[in-house]
């Protein structure tokens, strides 16, 4: 549940173009059933913001006869801002909302390098916006939404919470982010470590940036680099996840600690012998606890406050 099947990657930019064939470039499937999920009531929906006139393909998960408002996680997926869906994504984001007991809405963003900054971004903003406006349709509280990002995908969630902080935009409850990539600069230490085959490769991550970025002209915005904004301060309370053996490492736990300097509550877990994604073979105590802590975060955010 830590982690998306799509942020398992290596190799080169040209080989995760090269693999991902025709399936993030799909019409959206009608959700397939899960196995053990039965309880999830699970729909295709497409988010409409009137400020950007934006339409995006968004996946509804939520527990079947609900009565009341209840919590919302925004989910946006991993993958070099390059490979991912709402389809790929399908088993993951399920267990997600089943395990929360929350309405989780997974988002369908334009992908680079056909869409660059700032179409992905642009995209998430919408679902936001779109979330709070049709709150009451969508069974969901406007006052507790949680944006959660893997990888990538937390690229674009703090690029978010950075633009509706500095545009007044949407309250965000929590930012949670799962190893993300938030410094476009390769200049850390983890960044110029070879972490071998079955890690993230430090040359796919500067590939994946130049190529999410190459339409950025003058100076790159916070929004789309988040370590690049000048302060922290103001951004919504903060969970962050990462390994131990991720090229991100270093960018994240810098990352945090400018958070707390700058006033934002943070919980930040640090995982010994894990790789990106919060992947890799650990022992199995271990891998329920990074399945623990990245819920509990969730959870302890949106429905104990």
């Amino acid at each position: 549940m830590a982690r998306d099947a799509v942020d398992q990657v290596e190799g080169t930019l040209a080989d995760l173009l090269a693999s991902r064939g025709e399936e993030s470039r799909r019409p959206l499937a009608e959700p397939a059933p899960l196995p053990g999920f039965e309880g999830l009531d699970m729909r295709n929906l497409e988010a409409y913001d009137p400020v950007s006139r934006l339409r995006v393909p968004v996946r509804r998960y939520a527990p079947r006869g609900q009565s009341t408002p209840l919590p919302a996680v925004l989910y946006i997926h991993g993958g070099a801002w390059s490979i991912g869906s709402i389809d790929m994504l399908h088993p993951w984001v399920g267990r997600l909302a089943s395990d929360l007991g929350a309405v989780v809405l997974s988002v369908g963003y334009r992908l680079a390098p056909e869409h660059p900054f700032p179409a992905a971004l642009e995209d998430c903003l919408a679902v936001l916006r779109w979330v709070t406006a049709q709150s009451a349709v969508l069974g969901v509280d406007p006052g507790r939404v949680a944006l959660t990002g893997v990888s990538a995908g937390g690229t674009l969630a703090a690029g978010v919470c950075l633009w509706v902080r500095d545009h007044g935009g949407p309250e965000v409850t929590l930012l949670h982010l799962v190893t993300p990539s938030l410094d476009d600069r390769d200049d850390s230490g983890s960044r110029r470590r070879d972490w071998g085959p079955t890690g993230l490769s430090p040359r796919l991550v500067q590939e994946a940036w130049d190529s999410y970025l190459r339409a950025v002209t003058g100076e790159i915005p916070a929004e789309a680099v988040p370590a690049r904004a000048t302060s922290l301060a103001g951004l919504p309370p903060t969970f962050i996840a990462v390994g131990e053996l991720d090229a991100v490492r270093d960018e994240t736990l810098s990352f945090a600690f400018r958070l707390i300097g700058d006033g934002v509550p943070v919980e930040l877990h640090h995982f010994p012998g894990v790789a990106h994604g919060l992947a890799g073979q650990v022992r199995p105590s271990l891998r329920r606890r990074i399945d623990g802590a990245v819920l509990a975060g969730l959870r302890e955010a949106l429905f104990e406050t």
